[in-house]
């Protein structure tokens, strides 16, 4: 059985530019897990949204489009995972004071999907609404 995880915005980006170094010991381990097809990495559509307007807004630099990027990041273990009416429910009825869209979103797609969160994110770490790893 294949081990299954919903990987956040950041964390996703630095495995992709190589800056493993910045993941904590729990993540690292899981992307290397990812990167022998031992585990599965889940990726919400707001975390492609969010890349898309990172890049928009140069915040991250992408070689090429972020679709060209995407094509580069993609493996047969990332599946991405359509954003649903029930994500966009349940973000809005979190009970969390916390306005980021994308992390609502995030948050709400690893609740559907009953996956813990790789995330370093201390807004959505401090939530006791989603399981997390990191460290």
């Amino acid at each position: 059985m294949t081990t299954l995880f919903v990987v956040d915005t950041h964390p996703l980006v630095w495995h992709a530019a190589g800056a493993d170094k910045k993941l904590g010991a729990h993540a690292r381990r899981i992307f290397r897990d990812y990167e022998r097809g031992a585990c599965a990495l889940y990726v919400p559509a707001a975390v492609v949204i969010e890349t898309w307007f990172l890049s928009m807004n140069e915040t991250i630099r992408v070689e090429g489009t972020i679709a060209g990027w995407w094509q580069r990041v993609a493996g047969p273990m990332l599946i991405h995972v359509d954003l649903s009416h029930e994500d966009v429910m349940e973000a809005a009825r979190l009970d969390w004071d916390h306005p980021d869209p994308f992390d609502r979103l995030i948050v709400a797609t690893a609740r559907r999907l009953e996956c813990s969160l790789v995330t370093k994110d201390s807004v959505i770490t401090d939530f006791s609404g989603v399981e997390t790893v990191w460290d």
